[in-house]
C-alpha cells in the first residue's frame, strides 16, 4: 500500500502543504487538511483516501475563492458557479460550495432580486429588468415576485417623465420623428409596447 514519506509547509506558499507518497511529490494541500485527516508521516494510505483528502482541499480552495468574490457585492448563484467553473472546479466541488453559501446566506437570489429590482426600479421599466435578472440566472419564480410588487401606475409615471424629458432633448421639427424617437427610447428602456403607446400619445397630441 502506498505510505505518505514526507508532509513538508511550502516556503513559496507558506499555506499549503506538500505531501509526498512513496517518496513522489502527490499534492500541495491545506494544513487544515492535514490535521484534520490526521495525516502523518510513514502513515500508509490508499488510493481512495488520496481522493478524498484532495477533494477536500478543493472544496476549502473553492469556498475560500468564493468568499473572496462575495466580497465586495452580492452574487446570484449563477454567477458565482461560473466564477468557480472558470477556475477550474469540478462540479461536484461547486455544488458543495454553493450548498454552503446558500445555508449561511452568503448566496441568496431571491433577496438578490428584491435588492436589484429596488436599486433599478427608478431607471428602467419592467422588461428591462427582467432581462437583466434573467441574464444573471435568476429563477422565473423570483424574478415574478420581485416584479410582482412594481406599482403599474408608478411605472406610468416614471416612463412619463422620462418620455417628456427626451422630447425636450430632441427639439425636433418634425413631431412624428421625434415621437419615434421617444417611442425607441422608452422600449430600450424597458418599458412594455402597450405602456409606451400610452405615454407617447400623452406626450404627443397630433390634430
Amino acid at each position: 500500500m502506498p505510505r505518505i514519506t514526507k508532509i513538508q509547509n511550502e516556503r513559496k506558499y507558506p499555506y499549503r502543504a506538500a505531501i509526498y507518497v512513496d517518496q513522489q511529490f502527490h499534492m500541495q494541500i491545506d494544513p487544515e487538511v492535514v490535521y484534520s485527516f490526521g495525516l502523518r508521516e510513514g502513515q500508509e494510505i490508499c488510493e481512495e483516501k488520496l481522493k478524498e483528502i484532495a477533494a477536500r482541499d478543493a472544496y476549502l480552495r473553492g469556498k475560500e475563492q468564493a468568499l473572496r468574490f462575495l466580497r465586495f457585492r452580492a452574487r446570484t448563484e449563477k454567477e458565482v458557479r461560473e466564477k468557480l467553473k472558470k477556475s477550474g472546479f469540478d462540479e461536484g466541488v461547486t455544488q458543495q460550495i454553493i450548498e454552503f453559501l446558500k445555508e449561511y446566506g452568503f448566496v441568496n437570489d431571491e433577496q438578490f432580486a428584491r435588492q436589484m429590482i429596488e436599486s433599478q426600479r427608478q431607471k428602467y421599466g419592467k422588461n428591462r429588468i427582467i432581462q437583466e435578472l434573467s441574464r444573471k440566472g435568476i429563477s422565473e419564480e423570483f424574478i415574478q415576485k420581485g416584479i410582482a410588487e412594481l406599482d403599474d401606475e408608478e411605472e406610468y409615471e416614471k416612463a412619463l417623465r422620462l418620455a417628456q424629458k427626451k422630447k425636450e432633448e430632441i427639439r425636433d421639427a418634425d413631431p412624428r420623428k421625434a415621437y419615434g424617437k421617444v417611442g425607441r427610447y422608452l422600449i430600450q428602456k424597458g418599458y412594455d409596447y402597450e405602456l409606451t403607446v400610452k405615454v407617447l400619445n400623452k406626450v404627443f397630441r397630433f390634430s
